[in-house]
This record gives structure tokens, C-alpha cells and sequence, in this order.
């Protein structure tokens, strides 16, 4: 999952919302897997603690949505998608939020 640079968000709010003919598609910048990882040391440096990240199943993933109140089924779907993402469901890049604010995207 990608962290997307505070101030690239705001000139992409910047370059949509004041148009007359809004982009009308989502934008979505995602990152490769290892950003994931990279933020996690980065948050903990500045938090002053560590940060890990462990993987857990579908079915307990699944379970831990349910003890916080989700609905069996929706809980089951979220911890596929989690599965799917952790597979690489999610692993592309666009050009879509460059496309919007003209620069390269500052993704960190």
C-alpha cells in the first residue's frame, strides 16, 4: 500500500475540485510491496518505538474482524482481500495521479 506525499494530495484536490468538468475517474497511485515496509521503519524512527507487521491467516484475520463487531460474511470478505493484496493483487503503477498534477508524484 502506497503513502502518498501530503502535499501531492493537496495539489490534486487543487487541480479537481475548482473545474467546471470534473476528471470523473479514480485516481489511484498505488506503490510496490515494499513500501509498505519502508514507511513501517520510518513511523517507528519517529514514534520512538518499533513497528512490526505479522501475518496472520484468513481465518484469523477473519475472526479478528468478527470479535470487533463485523458481520461473518463481510468479515470473511475483507480478510480475502487482504489475502489477494498480500499476493500482489495490488502491486501496479499508473501514471493517473502524475497525469492530474503534471510533476512526478513525491510518493514516500
Amino acid at each position: 500500500m502506497p503513502f502518498i506525499n501530503a502535499e501531492d494530495i493537496a495539489a490534486a484536490a487543487f487541480a479537481a475540485f475548482p473545474v467546471d468538468q470534473p476528471p470523473n475517474r479514480i485516481f489511484c497511485s498505488p506503490g510496490p510491496s515494499d513500501e509498505l515496509r519502508r514507511s513501517r521503519g520510518a513511523i517507528g524512527r519517529a514514534a520512538g518505538r518499533t513497528i512490526r507487521h505479522c501475518r496472520v491467516g484468513p481465518k484469523e484475520l477473519a475472526s479478528r474482524h468478527q470479535a470487533r463487531g463485523l458481520p461473518v460474511t463481510e468479515a470473511q470478505v475483507l480478510a480475502a482481500m487482504d489475502v489477494a493484496i498480500a499476493g500482489g493483487a495490488e502491486e501496479r503503477t499508473t501514471d493517473a495521479l502524475q497525469a492530474l498534477i503534471g510533476p512526478i508524484p513525491r510518493v514516500r
